[in-house]
């Protein structure tokens, strides 16, 4: 079961710097990544902990050895202990042992369970110092900080201004949920959305013939769609590509208004077709019941051999504008795996593009010279991510006003298929120079709450996509893929989620 991050205690701390930091405990949870495993052994993490006790008799005596850590020599942001980690229970066949007290220097607060999958026995329990700001970094540069207390842009919320202030859903604006000409439900897998003359534009994911998202490397293809309201409701305007295409990322040159598309692709026809991969069992064809409710489950609705094996073909769309039409330029330099890749174009034409797990991976000064495009070397010597949380799907944009890099994007650390869980499905991150990229932890969970009162716990909820106010980049919405689950069973639709204090009619 997933740790209850709301169940808290405060307490206060003497020591350190600055008077009397609070504490935030949170028995069961672990800020270290779920299961057994040495957080000394993972190279993802590891460079960003400090081991502060191996014999600590309880987390709140942990957390007092964090507000005490210093390490001038580390320089800020490194030179404090931000949150801490006791273990209760030795992992990792005694590598770790009961006890054992981490710190943690970056700022990631990702919290996820602390107990043993197996036998739900306690592993580890977790807590974060309440630091007054000291800049806009302890802000997640998503806000000021002011007399040692971050005042957080519209759309931000927490104590670091690390998560989104989402607004309650209105089941009447429920983002695109498409259907047939008929009424029968077709399932779309997230939007990429623009705002161009007060008309909201998305490119969607979008499942042929009926079929869920199990059949997504079958059937997916991208679709247009628009609306009067960023919240929607959004209506289907024309098929882009046609099976298979997946993830489309739109992004815009602002000095022309000239559009961008990536994604992943495996056309069954034109000029880069290869069909020989769906001969074998053909597009899947679904039938209506498999989207309708009480349809039961997933399984039932696979009429076809999932292919498994095709490759993933960055094709590359540009348009002159909304209207179209598109052309179609294949990218080798992005490789032909599924790289989840998402494009910004800066005010200059130039371009930066993150993929899977975080940072930058390709760039070029002049988007539209895909000669010139480069792909990075991931060194972790030349480009980090502190703590790399175990992510996806990124979505990227820099700030117009402070230059700051961000992204969000899918959480997998954690169960990510939920099941009635509460689960941590969105994190964030910020970089000041797009090479190195501080994750905050958790921006968004799989909660939704709607203005009738009630609320869901959406099985899946992934593909984030920040929506802005036209020619701006201050957010007025979330875009995200879900899954409801239950006796909806495969059926998915692209949601939308306003931002608390957005104006963007």
């Amino acid at each position: 079961m997933m740790a209850n991050v709301g169940a808290a205690m405060v307490v206060a701390v003497l020591g350190g710097s600055d008077p009397n930091p609070g504490l935030q405990l949170f028995p069961n949870v672990s800020n270290l990544g779920e299961g057994l495993r040495n957080p000394l052994g993972d190279s993802r993490m590891a460079q960003w902990l400090t081991v502060l006790s191996r014999n600590t008799p309880s987390l709140e005596a942990c957390g007092a050895l964090c507000v005490a850590y210093r390490n001038a020599s580390a320089g800020s942001p490194l030179d404090r202990c931000r949150s801490f980690t006791r273990y209760v229970a030795p992992v990792a066949g005694g590598a770790v042992g009961a006890g054992w007290c981490f710190g943690h220097l970056d700022p990631i607060w990702l919290p996820l369970s602390g107990l043993n999958k197996s036998n739900n026995a306690p592993i580890a329990d977790s807590g974060f110092v309440e630091w007054p700001c000291a800049s806009e970094f302890d802000c997640s540069h998503n806000g000021d900080c002011l007399a040692g207390v971050c005042r957080c842009s519209q759309g931000w919320t927490g104590r670091r201004c690390e998560r989104l202030d989402l607004l309650p859903v209105d089941r009447k604006k429920y983002g695109f949920t498409p259907t047939d000409p008929l009424g029968a439900n077709r399932s779309s897998w997230g939007g990429s959305i623009l705002s161009v003359n007060g008309v909201w534009h998305m490119w969607a994911a979008r499942m042929d013939s009926h079929c869920g998202i199990g059949q997504w490397e079958q059937n997916s293809m991208i679709v247009h769609a628009t609306a009067t309201d960023v919240l929607g409701p959004y209506t289907e305007r024309e098929v882009v590509a046609g099976v298979f295409a997946h993830e489309p990322c739109v992004t815009v040159d602002r000095r022309t208004g000239e559009l961008l598309m990536v994604s992943v692709n495996y056309p069954i026809t034109g000029p880069f077709s290869h069909p020989s991969v769906f001969n074998a069992s053909g597009v899947c064809n679904c039938t209506a019941k498999c989207t309708q409710a009480a349809m039961g489950s997933r399984n039932k609705c696979r009429t076809c051999a999932h292919p498994g094996s095709h490759p993933f073909l960055p094709i590359l769309r540009t348009a002159p504008s909304v209207a179209g039409p598109w052309t179609e330029t294949l990218s080798p330099v992005l490789g032909d795996s599924d790289s989840n890749l998402a494009c910004w174009i800066n005010g200059t034409g130039a371009l930066n593009c993150n993929c899977r797990g975080g940072g930058i991976c390709a760039f070029s000064l002049d988007w539209k010279n895909f000669s010139s495009w480069t792909s990075f070397d991931r060194d972790p010597a030349t480009l980090f991510v502190s703590s790399r949380p175990d992510d996806e799907d990124p979505m990227l944009w820099q700030d117009t006003d402070s230059g700051v890099w961000h992204s969000i994007q899918h959480n997998l650390e954690g169960p990510h298929m939920c099941q009635g869980q509460l689960c941590q499905v969105g994190t964030h991150q910020f970089s000041l120079d797009g090479r190195a990229w501080w994750s905050t932890g958790t921006a968004y969970t799989n909660l939704v709450e709607y203005t009738d009162g009630s609320s869901h716990l959406f099985d899946r909820r992934e593909r984030p996509h920040m929506v802005f106010a036209e020619n701006s980049t201050v957010p007025v919405a979330l875009s995200n893929a879900v899954r409801p689950g239950g006796a909806d069973g495969d059926r998915t639709f692209t949601l939308l989620q306003g931002l608390r204090g957005a104006s963007p009619e």
